[in-house]
């Protein structure tokens, strides 16, 4: 339910969907507390651990991209070329 309120444009299929695989591929570990209601906590493995450095890395990547994207818009709209800001704001140096 946590992951549902977290993500509210996911359907609870999609979310079982993704936590099963997640689980099957070895991401996740999956314990079902015997309670009423019963409760199901899910929890990273260590090897769900080790593609944490991995996920930083494309996060950064993807935020760099973000800045250049917006940086190319604001400057379209203000009517500037593109051509020597690219070279000045090289991708890797926006992170």
């Amino acid at each position: 339910m946590e992951l549902q309120r977290l993500i509210p444009n996911a359907t609870p299929k999609m979310v079982s969907q993704q936590l099963r695989d997640l689980e099957k591929s070895g991401l996740i570990s999956r314990e079902v507390i015997p309670e009423k209601p019963p409760r199901t906590i899910y929890s990273l493995t260590e090897f769900g651990k080790s593609i944490i450095p991995v996920l930083d890395v494309m996060c950064t990547w993807g935020n760099g991209l973000l800045k250049l994207t917006e940086c190319e818009n604001a400057l379209s709209k203000a009517g500037e070329g593109m051509n020597g800001v690219k070279r000045i704001l090289s991708f890797p140096y926006l992170m």
